[in-house]
């Protein structure tokens, strides 16, 4: 409450899209670079990043995977009710800095194959 009276929470507030608005671009950039197969579905908003797989592509190897290589992915097929229309990956980038952004789709085109 002390930090909404003072006036703080809308600096806050625009700070902090500035800074994820970087991260999620940041991961863009490195997924095409280092992940051509992995195709980023545009989102404007959000903190997290859908990235649609081949339709070939073993989506629950590719997570395990990922995750083994200390990635927080999700099966984007987790998110469909009934029988999932499109294999695919949901990414976080809220918590990892530019750097780290930059750097985990190198991890992620090696578990993807």
């Amino acid at each position: 409450a002390e930090f909404m009276a003072q006036g703080r929470l809308a600096p806050h507030i625009r700070r902090m899209r500035t800074e994820y608005a970087a991260r999620r671009a940041a991961l863009l950039v490195a997924l095409a670079r280092h992940c051509p197969s992995v195709e980023a579905l545009a989102a404007p908003g959000g903190l997290h990043l859908v990235a649609r797989l081949a339709d070939t592509a073993d989506e629950a190897a590719i997570v395990r995977a990922a995750r083994a290589r200390d990635l927080g992915v999700a099966s984007l097929g987790a998110y469909f009710s009934g029988a999932a229309r499109m294999r695919g990956l949901v990414i976080g980038f809220a918590g990892p800095p530019v750097a780290v952004a930059t750097e985990a789709p190198r991890r992620l085109a090696r578990a993807v194959g």
